[in-house]
């Protein structure tokens, strides 16, 4: 859940970024501009981090669930067969709901 946290932080930076930089902007004040730009910018970064961290947990996942599903496969054990395309399946969902 972590990255999670870290996505909705970069967002609230880059708006919090964005209103600086609108301000600096409307009052003529290029150090608060530039201060608002580069706070945007490191919102997006930290939201482009996280994301990028929760596709490859999910990639992750869905390997996991592939391996664990061929073999209850081959161990004709149904069960195991079921985890794993579970598994793969909350994988492939937590890396689409990150890109």
């Amino acid at each position: 859940m972590g990255s999670y946290k870290e996505q909705v932080r970069g967002t609230v930076q880059q708006v919090k970024g964005k209103v600086k930089e609108e301000i600096g902007d409307a009052t003529d004040n290029p150090r608060l501009e530039n201060e608002g730009r580069m706070e945007k910018d490191d919102g997006r970064m930290r939201k482009d981090l996280a994301r990028a961290s929760e596709r490859l947990k999910g990639a992750t996942e869905e390997w996991k669930g592939s391996v664990k599903g061929a073999v209850g496969d081959v161990l004709d054990d149904k069960s195991m067969k079921a985890e794993g395309r579970l598994e793969k399946a909350k994988g492939t969902l937590r890396r689409k709901l990150n890109k």
